[in-house]
């Protein structure tokens, strides 16, 4: 067995030490929230962010090496698009008593990115559900996504057909993966064909915007949960770190992550005017409006995909309905 293959099997011991608050030295225990890919510790002032030991269909972090690159990449973008939000990333070891511990020397057992603590009820997520989302605060963040948007090198490396194809085929798998440790059928075929027959008919175009410069790293992951209010300001966070390629796309792609959002939780007047803003924004066209539905259809299907694979069926039956809205 190697090394890593060795270390990897210390997860259930650091959960169980972060929980309890004994790895920061915290008197208490801290809040766990589990998402697909990590374990969420939230103390007092700060959130500890542990990355689990899996493999996805579009990432690998069964290795502590993998899970450090991981964290460092989280930083480095997120620290753009929420500064002060991010603090660093910080080493799991053993101390001189043999206790697990965050930060210290030793040889390094796991890595953890050290975010400071924003309050409950500060995601716009929370605000959708409890109906004080403003727009003003939507505002912020369309405007905050534009910005990051524009201080990006633009690439015709990626952001093909091909590449939308291959998100297609990508989502395909984890949603079979998914439902298959559920011990269902998938259930997206239709969803998939019209999102196959949107991409095939769009093809020029997005070649066309590729050409034009339209494509550049973005958020990746932009819904409602991976945004909040901290500090007084609305900041995105939480952006897509395991592959910068996926993350690299038409700005119009990365947009509709939030504008679908908005829809999902009923929120149509919402999803139309930061359409609008980031439309007047950015000084986007018309064509950028012809793709909008195919992007927001694909997103729909990257939730749903990821909420097979979380478990949760209602949930991924209310993301497929709206991509085949």
């Amino acid at each position: 067995m190697s090394h890593d293959a060795d270390l990897g099997r210390e997860q259930p011991r650091i959960i169980a030490a972060l929980e309890d608050g004994s790895a920061v030295g915290a008197g208490q225990a801290l809040r766990r929230i589990d998402t697909h890919m990590s374990h969420l510790f939230l103390g007092e002032g700060r959130a500890y962010k542990l990355k689990r030991a899996l493999r996805h269909p579009f990432a690998d972090m069964t290795s502590v090496e993998g899970r450090r690159v991981a964290c460092e990449a989280e930083l480095a973008v997120n620290a753009k698009l929420a500064p002060g939000l991010y603090e660093g990333v910080s080493p799991v070891v053993h101390d001189r008593q043999g206790a697990i511990c965050v930060g210290g020397d030793g040889v390094p057992m796991d890595w953890v990115v050290v975010m400071r603590r924003f309050p409950d009820g500060a995601l716009l997520s929370e605000m959708a559900q409890t109906n004080t989302l403003t727009w003003e605060a939507v505002e912020e963040a369309v405007k905050a996504v534009a910005g990051f948007h524009a201080a990006q090198p633009p690439t015709t490396s990626t952001g093909h057909t091909a590449d939308y194809r291959r998100i297609l085929a990508g989502l395909r798998e984890t949603e079979a993966q998914g439902a298959a440790a559920l011990g269902v059928a998938p259930a997206s075929s239709a969803l998939f064909e019209a999102l196959e027959r949107s991409l095939t008919r769009l093809s020029p175009l997005i070649e066309a915007r590729r050409e034009r410069g339209h494509i550049r790293r973005g958020h990746g992951d932009l819904h409602l949960r991976n945004i909040c209010r901290f500090e007084g300001r609305i900041l995105p966070f939480d952006a897509l770190e395991f592959d910068p390629a996926l993350a690299t796309a038409d700005v119009i792609y990365d947009i509709a992550f939030l504008l679908m959002d908005l829809r999902a939780q009923g929120l149509d007047d919402l999803a139309n005017s930061a359409m609008n803003a980031y439309w007047d924004t950015t000084g986007q066209d018309d064509e950028a409006l012809a793709l909008l539905p195919f992007f927001m259809a694909l997103r729909a299907a990257v939730r749903m995909a990821v909420s097979v694979e979380a478990g949760d069926l209602v949930e991924a039956a209310r993301y497929r309905a709206l991509g085949c809205d």
